[in-house]
């Protein structure tokens, strides 16, 4: 309750919680759904229902968009990596321990469940698979429940044995009494989680590329336009050159025009021409620079501009 208050209180609206399949219980199915009645026989398994419903309620009441993953049984590493509990008591490091002499043996809690061989079944999940579904789930706007499994089950007899073919050590075993709450089969039908929450993938895949061709597309419009920034600097170069010079021809035919003017003053036709060619030069000149100026100023928007698309791309991609 007071992690949902806070998440309000801060305005976090997505929440990924770590369930588990033993808010089931004991099924009366061999494949578990998410509709699948919530029994559980242990307290791990109960306090994880509690908080669930909480979600539910905070769900509901304030539009929070909680998703509880529903592991079954989390196993494997990384290369970086793996399993290190003290103590130790997750099956599978267990037998890797026997088999690597760090410890005596292992013990088989029960082997009279109605099972094949009569020892517990459960849905192996490996960690890197769990670990893209988290992000899968943030992705995809979706709320509830998702069961994380491979919709297969493995007897804690064949994990043991599976150690010992691939190992090539005589892993030893005891057969001890069934733990209180322990159901002997727990498998996930995983149908629902593959089909939102692989969509949610895909589409952000999908996202991920178009942003990353967005960039690039951003990238080559601010290195053209880059490139037009310096020829335009080079064009006003040219421009201020050619200006210069028209300007010193109709300076020289101005000054020439103006002493006839001033000779015979009473020429109103002389007058006009200086006027008009005294108007010219300055026209030119304006002109010139009006152009080359505007074509620098065109292609400085276009980099400017990139640089805030290129900007929001790379925040966009962040965020995904």
């Amino acid at each position: 309750m007071n992690l949902a208050e806070a998440m309000l209180t801060c305005g976090v609206g997505k929440l990924v919680f770590s369930s588990t399949c033993a808010t089931y219980g004991q099924p009366d199915t061999d494949a578990i759904t998410e509709e699948t009645p919530q029994r559980p026989t242990n307290p791990y398994g109960e306090s994880k229902l509690a908080f669930e419903k909480v979600l539910n309620w905070y769900h509901d009441r304030h539009g929070m968009q909680a998703v509880y993953l529903r592991y079954f049984n989390a196993c494997g590493a990384t290369e970086r990596l793996g399993e290190d509990h003290t103590p130790e008591t997750h099956l599978i490091p267990l037998v890797l321990q026997t088999a690597l002499g760090q410890r005596a043996g292992v013990r088989i809690f029960g082997d009279d469940y109605d099972t094949p061989d009569g020892t517990c079944i459960r849905d192996y999940i490996h960690i890197v698979d769990l670990a893209r579904a988290h992000l899968c789930a943030l992705r995809s706007g979706k709320s509830g429940p998702f069961n994380l499994g491979t919709g297969s089950g493995y007897s804690v007899q064949q994990v043991v044995e599976t150690a010992r073919a691939v190992t090539g050590r005589p892993i030893a075993a005891e057969i001890s009494p069934r733990r209180p709450g322990d159901p002997a089969r727990l498998v996930a039908a995983a149908d629902k989680a593959v089909i939102d929450l692989q969509a949610a993938q895909v589409t952000y895949e999908a996202d991920k590329k178009a942003t990353e061709e967005g960039m690039v597309a951003t990238d080559e419009a601010i290195k053209k336009a880059q490139a037009d920034v310096v020829v335009a600097d080079a064009y006003i170069a040219q421009s201020v050159a050619a200006t210069k010079t028209i300007t010193d021809t109709l300076t020289e035919g101005l000054a020439k025009v103006q002493e006839a003017a001033k000779a015979d003053p009473d020429n109103k036709a002389l007058a006009a021409l200086a006027a008009s060619v005294d108007k010219a030069v300055k026209d030119a000149a304006d002109a010139q620079n009006k152009a080359a100026e505007a074509t620098k100023v065109a292609a400085q928007k276009v980099i400017t501009d990139g640089e805030v698309t290129k900007k929001t791309l790379e925040e966009t991609k962040k965020v995904a």
